[in-house]
């Protein structure tokens, strides 16, 4: 009897949006006399991925570049994909040469190319100046990471 409940919440939720992502897992147990046993069913949507950073920009500094982007509403935080080939992706900068990824967690406000509005930026340093360096960027909202952004580049020390 219990197993037809639990079927018939899927189904139900299923039917009320077919986008609907759940998470479902058994809480609270509890077995009593001749092996009865009930159980809390807990289920939770699970959050989309952010949309992909927009308005990126790469500014060459000496030994490093700043990225940019405009906020994405509902990022936690953001990563930066970098290498010195281009083409780098979350997928494959490990592969790819000088590839890192760089936690962009704290961030500052600037100006950037584009419609006005503040942008969010973060400095990368460490780069070798005259090699040009590739940047994607990726939203991140506390479980899931988001797409990759459109790839710039920046020549460090020009």
């Amino acid at each position: 009897m219990r197993t037809g409940r639990v079927a018939l919440l899927f189904l139900l939720g299923a039917a009320c949006s077919p986008d609907l992502d759940l998470s479902c897992r058994i809480e609270n147990e509890v077995c009593g006399a001749g092996a009865r046993c009930t159980r809390d069913l807990r289920c939770v949507t699970a959050p989309a991925p952010l949309s992909p950073p927009t308005l990126v920009f790469a500014n060459a500094e000496d030994q490093g570049a700043t990225v940019g982007w405009a906020p994405v509403v509902g990022a936690v935080g953001y990563f930066i994909y970098l290498a010195s080939e281009t083409g780098v992706t979350s997928a494959n900068y490990q592969e790819l040469p000088d590839g890192q990824q760089v936690n962009a967690s704290v961030t500052t406000t600037c100006s950037g190319p584009g419609p006005s509005g503040d942008r969010t930026c973060f400095r990368i340093e460490g780069l070798t100046n005259g090699k040009t360096y590739f940047f994607v960027v990726t939203t991140f909202n506390g479980e899931l990471e988001g797409g990759w952004s459109t790839e710039v580049s920046a020549v460090p020390g020009t």
